[in-house]
């Protein structure tokens, strides 16, 4: 679903004019970058390994607590710094749709 989020941006025709904040966002080192990292990351630790010896391993859960939380934690601001550039890109696009409509009105 990220990926798409990237495409969506990266596509001419509506972003970055269309989706600024999303766009500075997802430009962030620290933003969708970071989180794809992050997510390959615990799939790779988390993934069954092929051999006998890597799967008496996988018997061991991988992951420590406190890099656990650190992880979700970092995914949670993630979530709520995307959810909030949306609505903020939400309101841009509602507002420069509704722009030429108030001109219009306001002339008449």
């Amino acid at each position: 679903m990220l990926e798409d989020v990237r495409e969506l941006v990266e596509d001419e025709a509506i972003a970055p004019s269309r989706l600024p904040a999303l766009a500075k966002l997802l430009d962030n080192p620290d933003g969708l970058p970071r989180c794809i990292s992050e997510l390959e990351s615990l799939k790779m630790k988390l993934e069954p390994k092929g051999r006998h010896a890597d799967r008496m391993q996988a018997l061991i859960w991988p992951l420590k607590e406190g890099e656990v939380k650190k992880t979700l934690e970092y995914l949670g601001q993630f979530q709520h710094s995307l959810s909030t550039t949306l609505t903020v890109d939400q309101t841009y696009v509602h507002i420069v749709d509704i722009r030429p409509i108030l001109i219009v009105q306001a002339d008449v």
